[in-house]
């Protein structure tokens, strides 16, 4: 296929905007199209039904077992151990909310203590609050709820929501505010009702309503919003990020294109680093953009300071109490702490502390889940109208009464109920008409944190429902933080799918393309997507090679690109860019950058530079916000492998995750790997655990350390700070490790240092194609060993370093790099320590001699990978691995075994005949105890197995992965043992290992001793007789030299992929190559002296000059030229012929391409195998060496070279 002439794409082309009429058809029929299904819809409403009735009975429940402490709290005061009893169980009401508030706030602020505290003047608003609340609940709980009625008490609790309602309606939206006046005329109705029926029933103690309001009056929002207050921050400069984080650092003007669409006018600056760099080092950076909302260590700190001071005030409003009461303190710590669980006291405090909880997670579990409005909202609207009516009617008041074993008193009162039933109506209504309209048309947003959701990530036990109605957020108290928010999502979000691809198969590149495919077809009004991809080694010379015309091959069938010639072709510094427009509603673009190994450098880290600064230093200056400033915080890099599957869905999952909060600089997602065979069963439920356990806890605890290229998406002024410094050279040993052998997990590293946090989103998903044989996993993991070894020493040495600035790095965060990094180093001998053990435990096997044995195995295979090729180190790591494996299911069998009989209980074997005389079981050795007959390894294999079958049931479209976990358990020691000593010997390998380009050699190493054997053999034996093999095949074996001919010389590794075999070293054929003059004959070509050495050119297949110019100096020696001035002499020769090149073309038929390669003697065998065209000669781009030797029967060196260079770069 040759080069597309496209016409070239010029700098004043204006974009294409007739596809805007098209956007809104495909937005109509896309949205219909993305409504959830009817069992999604269904399973929706019954989860919010469940969580809904589970809330508003934990209401309930708080309130009744409330009003049965109260009751004894009414007792006559000769009944001291009673009295006693029910004022410490208040007491404990009081404290447990605040004491697990500051156990919870302990726990999230440590590690962060060197962010700034809470300045004198919020301590002191946090003291007035804590001070007021704390006073208020006590007033309310031994004063208002004891001076009236049990329904009077319910209306009481009522009587602040006057103080919120008044705010909301200065503060609401002005086309609610006749509403919001009625809310008010109403509420003051309710109130004055309240305060009526306090008098008649108390006159003397109608005051004690003071503490309801007092309480309203601590929880008011204006109040939480001065202690929570966000500061806003300043604009960032985005000249001087431009400038700090471009890569160039020659001095010249960085607002220079780094790209233009025509290299006659580019100025492009190549990627290295310079010692002026000013990113040296680890920098106390705060996010881009970062205007933080409350979700931080500083909010903990607000709550632990609070927390405190209730419990200070708490304890000191007991001992006021108590003098106040006259009663004696000795006496009530000795009866008050009295307590059984048979008294009903004590189950009336541990059901109100249960019910408690359970509200208050479930109000979590609601608010996060966007179920609020039914699971949320609803029940607290209906909680005190509920208890109400159980309280009112009589036959359910008198059921009450039994149940909670409560006097007469309990129920409603004939003389105020009217009275109170008015009052509860109108504080209801109003409440209603206020907080109804306000929660439920409150904004949105999935799996925010509780700081988040609720000014004080705690709960109020003893008024709970106002608690929730109060502490929970709305938007009016979120105003500047909206505001900013929306700023922000007003910007268009543009994302730049950026793809590094290098020698991938036609099936990876299609599963590529179909991805990119679906996203084009995606509407959105505010997201922008562009794709790019970035193919090295894909030209030299100004020609394409193999790769890159395969890639071209693919558009047409992939994205539907009709005509390809349609695309702009622009000739650049790096090699060339091809660019489409793709159909669809956005007509998104479409990039392919060509790169030229000879003009920048290759492999991966390279090409993430490349995109990067592409990005950050030209496409980004082409887009500015509304204010002309350059704004990177909406602007983000997906990055993905040339091999990835992905849908439109996982990336919104991504950009979902990067919008809500501009402190994440990158966001990675769950990967599954694609494949067969026993290689990928054991990488998949290794991601799948690895995901489950180690992502999910990083994520928890403070900071995922590495987003997988193969599908991350990163925010591009995070990119801007650390691209300086991710650009820099090889300068130590130690660098080698961070930096060439994981450029992902090192990238990772440098955003982290410098404040970013990472996060993972299980809800995104991709898959990926993972190595399938044992020699590619190996190497692949070989470098993913050494970086992450050399990456967690970074982060963990200099830690305290990184805290400065990212505060989300804590001490327990560390420690859990500690427990892994320690974890790896210690695997090898913890594998051989647990085979023995299991050895041991199953079949009775001395341990000494298990631990041995593998000790030697160990030394044995280090040795190996110390002094033998990597050949050796891979077969006799296959070899341990088998081992290892049969081993391990011997272990496995004779556990299940063990466990069998301790369930059962007996010592017999399980063949054994039972007999009719009745046996006493014996309990087995190892133990526990009598009781529990399970021994200590039964009971951790069974907590290993719930575990895994838990975290499945969780993750049930991953219930498959756990399948794959009998292959794992297998090769466990393999990755665990053998894997580790591989990489650490290896450490010093430099080689890619996944997709490796391999250096050529024409002429084969020597033959092993037992290859020699078996070629003997073959000869002996008639039965392996080749000339009779081959005539029975009717395979034609040319014989030039009159005797038969080994591919002896041919590379065992000849790679198809190799570099030197590249399109850009071959010439285009003419129509007449057939009537070029012959080379001469190799017999005739040798000097004088020299032609002895004919024979042996001549039986390894150079019968002449064609190709000969592709031998080296070594491949002389191993052809048997001994003396070495001859090998110098014909070496020198040699370098004079011409190298021999294929023209990539289309061949017309097998035959005149053969005739053009001289092999027309091979015509038949292409025949039998029914390759009599050029379209059957696509067959053959998926030969091997062996299928070309056995089913075409091309045998000598130097045609199988030559046939197979023509088979994977001729045929196009």
């Amino acid at each position: 296929m040759a080069t597309p002439e496209v016409e070239s794409e010029t700098e004043d082309q204006q974009p294409d905007l007739s596809y805007l009429t098209v956007k809104q058809e495909f937005k109509d029929r896309n949205t219909s199209n993305q409504r959830p299904s009817k069992i999604a819809v269904f399973l929706k409403w019954v989860i919010t039904l469940i969580f809904a009735g589970i809330f508003l009975a934990s209401l309930v429940v708080n309130k009744l077992t409330l009003f049965g402490l109260v009751n004894g709290l009414k007792a006559e005061k000769d009944a001291t151990v009673l009295n006693y009893q029910a004022y410490c169980m208040c007491f404990v009401l009081l404290l447990t909310p605040n004491i697990l508030s500051l156990l919870r706030s302990l726990w999230n602020i440590t590690g962060w203590g060197h962010l700034p505290w809470p300045n004198k003047k919020r301590v002191g608003l946090i003291a007035l609050s804590a001070a007021l609340e704390s006073v208020g609940l006590f007033i309310v709980l031994f004063k208002t709820l004891t001076s009236g009625s049990t329904i009077a008490g319910v209306s009481a609790m009522q009587f602040g929501f006057i103080i919120p309602i008044i705010f909301y309606t200065i503060k609401g939206n002005r086309v609610f505010r006749p509403l919001s006046f009625l809310s008010i005329i109403i509420m003051l109705a309710g109130s004055g009702l309240i305060i009526f029926i306090y008098i008649k029933e108390s006159r003397s103690e109608a005051w004690a309503l003071v503490g309801v309001v007092v309480v309203f009056l601590s929880m008011f929002p204006y109040l939480n919003n001065k202690i929570f207050k966000m500061e806003k921050p300043t604009a960032p400069n985005h000249r001087q990020d431009t400038q700090s984080g471009s890569i160039n650092h020659d001095g010249s003007d960085s607002s220079e294109p780094l790209m233009q669409g025509s290299s006659s006018t580019i100025s492009y600056h190549t990627f290295h680093s310079s010692s002026s760099s000013n990113m040296t080092g680890i920098k106390n950076v705060t996010p881009d953009g970062n205007n933080t909302p409350p979700d931080n260590a500083s909010a903990w700190k607000v709550v632990l300071i609070s927390a405190f001071f209730k419990i200070v005030m708490i304890i000191s409003a007991i001992f006021i109490l108590f003098a106040m009461k006259k009663m004696n303190f000795q006496d009530a710590w000795d009866l008050g702490w009295n307590w059984s669980t048979s008294d009903k006291t004590c189950r009336l405090v541990i059901a109100h502390i249960a019910a408690s909880l359970v509200a208050y997670v479930t109000a979590v579990f609601a608010c996060r889940t966007c179920i609020d409005r039914g699971a949320f909202l609803m029940p607290l609207l209906l909680s005190s109208p509920v208890v109400y009516i159980l309280l009112v009617l009589s036959r359910s008041c008198k059921w009450l009464e039994t149940f909670l074993d409560q006097p007469s008193m309990f129920c409603a009162n004939s003389v105020n109920v009217e009275y109170s039933v008015w009052a509860m109506v109108c504080a209801t209504l109003s409440i209603w008409l206020v907080y109804g309209r306000l929660f439920w048309c409150l904004k949105r947003q999935v799996l925010l944190k509780e700081t988040q959701l609720f000014w004080y990530p705690t709960y109020n036990s003893v008024m709970l429902e106002q608690w929730m109605f109060l502490n929970k957020k709305s938007n009016i108290e979120q105003e500047k933080y909206n505001n900013d928010a929306s700023r922000r999502n007003d910007e268009k979000t543009r994302v730049y799918i950026c793809t590094t691809m290098y020698r991938e198969s036609r099936k990876e590149m299609q599963q590529l393309l179909d991805s990119i495919q679906k996203i084009s077809q995606v509407t959105s009004a505010k997201i922008c997507f562009e794709s790019h991809i970035f193919l090295d080694g894909a030209v030299r010379e100004n020609k394409m090679t193999e790769f890159a015309l395969q890639l071209i091959g693919l558009l047409n069938d992939a994205l539907h690109i009709n005509d390809v010639l349609e695309g702009t072709k622009t000739w650049t510094p790096y090699g060339l860019k091809l660019s489409w427009r793709l159909p669809g509603p956005n007509k998104m673009i479409f990039c392919i950058h060509l790169k030229d190994s000879t003009k920048v450098k290759k492999k991966k880290r390279w090409s993430q530079i490349m995109y990067m600064s592409y990005i950050l230093d030209f496409l980004s200056k082409q887009h500015v916000d509304r204010y002309g400033n350059q704004f990177d915080t909406n602007n983000f890099i997906l990055t993905t492998d040339a091999d990835v599957q992905f849908t439109p869905e996982s990336v919104e999952a991504l950009l979902d995750l990067m919008l809500r909060d501009t402190s994440v600089g990158a966001v990675c997602a769950r990967t599954y790997p694609l494949g067969s065979g026993p290689v990928v069963w054991y990488q998949k439920f290794e991601y799948a655990v690895g995901h489950w356990f180690q992502k999910a806890a990083e994520h928890v605890l403070g900071s995922v350390l590495c987003a997988p290229g193969c599908f991350s998406v990163y925010r591009c002024s995070a990119l801007r700070k650390i691209l300086p410094k991710y650009a820099s050279s090889v300068e130590r040993a130690f660098d080698f490790l961070i930096k060439d052998m994981g450029e992902d997990r090192w990238l990772c590293t440098l955003m982290v240092q410098n404040g970013w946090r990472i996060e993972y989103c299980a809800a995104s998903e991709n898959g990926t194609y993972c190595p399938e044989e044992f020699e590619e996993f190996y190497k692949q993991r070989r470098r993913w060993i050494a970086s992450t070894l050399a990456n967690s020493l970074s982060l963990i040495t200099n830690w305290n370093l990184i805290r400065n600035s990212n505060h989300r790095i804590s001490y327990l965060f560390c420690l859990y790099q500690i427990i892994l990094l320690v974890s790896t180093f210690i695997g090898p001998s913890t594998v051989i320590v647990i085979v023995a053990g299991g050895l041991a435990y199953a079949w009775d096997i001395n341990i000494v001699i298990s631990v041995v044995l593998q000790v030697f195995v160990c030394v044995i295979y280090a040795g190996i990978c110390l002094f033998r090729n990597e050949k050796w180190q891979m077969q006799s790591g296959k070899l341990i691995t088998f081992l290892y494996a049969v081993v391990m299911a011997a272990v496995f069998v004779g556990l299940l075994e063990r466990i069998a009989k301790e369930i059962i209980g007996i010592t017999s074997d399980i063949g054994e005949i039972v007999t009719t005389t009745t046996v006493k079981p014996t309990i087995p050795p190892g133990v526990i105890s009598s009781h529990f007959p399970v021994s200590f390894v039964t009971l951790y294999l069974g907590i290993m197995c719930a575990i895994f079958l838990i975290t499945t049931l969780l993750h049930p479209y991953d219930f498959t992965c756990l399948l794959n976990g009998f292959t794992y358990l297998l090769c466990l020691p393999s990755g665990y043992f053998v894997l580790n000593i591989y990489s650490i010997v290896n450490i010093t390998d430099s080689s890619w290992g996944t997709r490796e380009e391999k250096k050529h050699n024409s002429v084969k190493p020597q033959w092993t001793w037992y290859k020699n054997l078996l070629k003997v053999m073959k000869q002996v034996l008639c039965c392996f007789d080749r000339n009779k093999t081959s005539e029975d095949s009717g395979l034609v074996t040319p014989d030039d030299s009159g005797e038969e001919s080994d591919s002896d010389i041919v590379p065992e590794d000849f790679d198809s992929d190799k570099e030197d075999t590249d399109n850009e070293e071959q010439k285009n054929s003419d129509e007449d190559s057939e009537n070029k003059q012959k080379p001469p004959n190799v017999e005739k070509w040798l000097p004088k002296g020299m032609k002895k050495y004919a024979r042996v050119f001549i039986k390894n297949g150079f019968e002449n000059t064609y190709f000969l110019g592709m031998l080296t100096e070594t491949d002389l020696k191993r052809l048997g030229i001994k003396k070495l001035a001859h090998r110098i002499n014909l070496y020198q020769k040699i370098r004079d012929i011409p190298k021999f090149t294929i023209p990539v073309a289309v061949p017309k038929d097998p035959n005149s391409w053969l005739h053009s390669l001289g092999l027309e003697m091979y015509k038949p065998n292409f025949q039998r195998n029914n390759i009599k065209s050029a379209q059957d000669m696509e067959a053959l781009k998926s030969f091997t060496k062996n299928d070309i030797k056995e089913e075409l029967g091309i045998r000598k060196a130097g045609k199988m070279y030559l046939s197979l260079r023509w088979t994977f770069t001729g045929i196009l």
